[in-house]
Formats: C-alpha cells, structure tokens, sequence
C-alpha cells in the first residue's frame, strides 16, 4: 500500500483497467472514456499547477480550474448521466402526482448528444438574445448506447414535439408515461385492458380506472369512503347520489366492493362521442380511449401495405418523423413523388399511456413516440405526498 501512495499513477491504472473493462461490457464504453480522459486531464493540470513559481498564478490557475471544473462537471452529468424533472400533469396519479420531481436516469437507454446550445442545461442561457428558429429535423440526432433496453412497463420521460396545437389548451414539452407498447408489436385495448402480440399486459398496482357504483347506504358509504381513498378521492354524482362515478385503484374497487352499503360497481368503458381527440380516429369511428386496435406499433424494418386504414394510421410519423413526403392522388401513393405501394419504417416507435387512465393525454390521443424523443428512464420520485419512491 505504501508504494500505491508512492506513485498514484500506478494504483490509479491498477484499478482502472478493470473498471474499463467494465463499462465496455455493459456497453457504457464512452462513459469509461470519457472517466478516464478526465484521470489524465487532472494529472495535466497538476503537472502544470505545479510548475508555475507565482503563488499569485498559482491561486488564479486553482481558483479557475475548480469554479470551471465544478461547472463542467455539472452539466456533464446533466446531459449525459441523470437529470430531474417535475411532474406536469396528473396522468400519472396513483404512481406519479402533479408536481413531484423525479430523477431520470440517461445510462440506462443512452443519453442524446446535444446537436446546439439550447440543450445544454444552463449554457442555454447564451441562446436567450438571439433568435432560435423552430426545431427541424436538419440535423440528425444521435445517442450513445445505454446499458439497458426500453422494457414495456418502463416509466419514462420523453419531448412532445407534434400535434399540441390540435389539443386545447395542451402546451406541455415534456410527458411522463409509462411503456406499454415496443416497436413492432401487435398492440390492442379491449374494454380497458392492453394487449401485446395477443398477451394481457401486467399493469401497475396504481393503474386508476373509472367505475359506475350504485349505492344502497348513503351516509354508511360516506363513512367508510375516506378509509379506503384517502383524502384526494375521485367522486362524481352520476345522475343522483346513490350513483357514483369513482376513479381509483383497482385494489380500492374490491374493497370498495365488499361494503355492505355498496349495491354494485362497473369498470366505465368509454363510448366513441366521450373523447374528441383520439389517434387516427378516422381508422375506426367506433375506436375509443379503452377500445382501439389491433395495429402494429412502427418498428425499424417493418414494411407495410400502403392503404385508406395505414395511411390514417401512420401518416403523421411518416411526414414528421420518417423524413419523407406522403402524398394520395387518386387513390394511389406518392412517398416523395414516387408511386408506392407500401413503406419500410427507418425508425423504432413506441406506445406509452398515463396510470391515471381516464385523465391522460397520451399515445392514444397523440400517437407514436420516435425513439428520439425519448429522454431517460425515470428511477426515483420525490414526492411531499408519498416520500421517495422507486419507479
């Protein structure tokens, strides 16, 4: 131990290499890079640090290097290893509530290298006085590889960047939501309950859906109703007092069920006049926020027919995303002026929903979700609520 004291350099590429080695298997190659370029850079400023005679430049150069190492290794961590964001909405209530700030992990699916300055946490602020045009889709994104996969069932955070001005008053940039749909599945909600490739999707504990419950006992419900929803309960008359409209868990619905005041309960299942918005709703008429599909979810390779049902479906990712010009004449296809009959997808698109089912504006209202836009995996919650969680 005495010699590692001695010379550091050598303890430091001791445990270096297997550290590399590492990052490289569980394929964070540029996060070990980018460690031990920074090793290499703090032994340069020491040589250098060292070799100045001045103790007045001696304190200008320390005082320097820590306010703008401390800076740099800030927004470093920022842009490339974890960030937090608050919560915009209830969609994700009974997981997520209003306002919670969560902490997003960008290892896990690669963090976006920043294409400019408007980016990049706190050196957008040098982009304030001059004028930014709109984002296009002129410079190609790229993202570093990740340690893990998208899974369904991940909470993550994503860029809204499409179709806000056709939903009043909807202005958010950044959605929460969780995975329900990966690239090339076969996707479906029946009644309520999600279907991928055929198989039941195994939602989350604090999924909160809407029923219509009948009552017998008035004020016998009334005091037992807090007991089981808490004080931010979801109650709507529906018609008369003894009938309800109640969003909860569905573990709050069977206890709510065993009342002996409670006559009967009903999952609410949504008509096609409930929801103005929907996705490509000009597909089926008769589709709604609980009842839509089956469709495949765009996957990177996938060729489709190009027909009336495909086009409503797709049309707006293929405009906006795919970086092609989708045209109908006449009853035929025209991608960029050539006739076609069908398309290959360039890219990989994901389907996600809100917990809080019936309150969320998501993939069923404004579709796919590019793989681009997605940010980071969501690991932790604060939350004044319910403490810290782990998403």
């Amino acid at each position: 131990m005495t010699y590692f004291k001695k010379y550091p350099k050598i303890l430091i590429t001791f445990l270096g290499i297997p550290l590399l080695l590492f990052f490289v298997l569980i394929r964070l190659w540029w996060f070990g890079l980018i460690l031990a370029t920074l090793v290499l850079l703090i032994f340069l400023i020491q040589e250098i640090y060292e070799s100045i005679n001045s103790i007045f430049l001696r304190e200008l150069v320390k005082y320097g290097i820590t306010i703008s190492g401390v800076f740099l290794i800030v927004i470093s961590i920022r842009v490339f290893v974890f960030d937090f964001y608050r919560i915009p909405t209830g969609s994700m209530k009974g997981t997520l509530f209003e306002k919670d700030i969560i902490l997003v992990n960008k290892l896990a699916y690669g963090p976006k290298i920043p294409t400019s300055l408007k980016e990049v946490p706190w050196l957008n602020l040098l982009t304030i006085f001059t004028r930014q045009s709109e984002k296009t889709n002129t410079v190609e994104e790229k993202r570093l590889s990740g340690y893990s996969k998208i899974h369904r069932g991940d909470v993550f955070v994503f860029e809204i960047d499409i179709w806000n001005n056709q939903i009043e008053d909807f202005t958010e940039e950044v959605m929460v939501k969780r995975c329900v749909g990966l690239p090339g599945d076969d996707f479906s909600i029946v009644d309520g309950e999600i279907f991928n490739n055929g198989s039941s999707f195994l939602s989350n504990s604090e999924v909160r859906e809407r029923y219509s419950v009948q009552i017998l006992d008035v004020n016998a419900f009334k005091s037992k109703i807090e007991n089981i929803l808490g004080k931010e309960k979801n109650i709507r008359q529906d018609g008369t007092e003894k009938n309800l409209q109640i969003t909860c868990t569905k573990k709050q619905m069977i206890e709510l069920s065993r009342l002996a005041s409670v006559d009967n309960i009903d999952l609410v299942i949504d008509t096609p006049e409930t929801f103005e918005y929907l996705l490509a709703k000009k597909v089926n008429p008769s589709w709604t926020l609980d009842n839509m599909g089956p469709f495949l979810i765009p996957k990177e390779g996938l060729s489709i027919p190009l027909n009336y049902k495909t086009v409503a479906l797709y049309r707006r990712i293929l405009n906006r995303y795919e970086g092609v010009k989708l045209k109908v004449k006449n009853g035929k296809y025209f991608i960029n002026s050539n006739e076609v009959t069908d398309y290959t997808f360039k890219n990989n698109y994901y389907f996600a929903m809100g917990d809080n089912r019936k309150e969320s504006y998501d993939s069923r209202v404004y579709g796919f979700i590019p793989e681009k836009n997605i940010i980071a995996k969501a690991n932790l919650a604060f939350s004044k609520k319910n403490g810290v969680n782990i998403l």
